[in-house]
């Protein structure tokens, strides 16, 4: 099983926006663990479609093009809204104040970090909960690839985000 960006998803976004989508997909795809609640016979990818300001849809594909989904779900961006406003806020505060910061606040910065990570995964887990079964480590690093489509931080604090995680 992998997952995949439909490519209108990233039609509009800078080469550099590219690159770290793709990076965050190719982390995404390193064993990740989702079974879908449905039987599905064969192999099946998890494409993410549809995106727009609402949010956007997760769907069950057979890996060809032709074949119709077999199950979806919507993400919307209000069900994440306070979790992703406070990622790119712990983000920010990483960059702009933490990399000056003495270790221990650096530190307690980082793991503000995680622990907002881990939350978001586990928000993933349970929207996704009627349609997919993830384990916690899939569901952080889907929400990563989330965060990356929706944010609008500046690309270098996006990278910084991606080399911390």
């Amino acid at each position: 099983m992998q997952f995949e960006l439909e490519e209108s998803l990233i039609a509009a976004y800078s080469e550099g926006r590219v690159s770290e989508l793709q990076e965050a997909l190719h982390d995404l795809n390193r064993n990740p663990d989702l079974t879908p609640v449905l039987p599905i016979e064969g192999d099946f990818v998890c494409r993410l479609t549809d995106l727009g300001p609402s949010g956007v849809t997760l769907a069950l594909c057979s890996p060809t093009a032709e074949t119709p989904r077999l199950a979806q779900y919507r993400v919307l961006w209000s069900s994440l809204r306070r979790l992703l406003k406070d990622y790119s806020e712990v983000i920010a505060n990483i960059v702009n104040t933490g990399m000056n910061a003495g270790g221990s606040r650096f530190e307690a910065m980082d793991y503000g970090k995680k622990v907002v990570h881990d939350e978001a995964g586990e928000e993933i887990q349970e929207l996704l909960e009627e349609t997919m079964i993830l384990d916690l480590a899939t569901a952080r690093r889907l929400f990563t690839l989330l965060f990356l489509l929706k944010t609008k931080l500046p690309l270098d604090l996006v990278q910084f985000h991606r080399r911390h995680l």
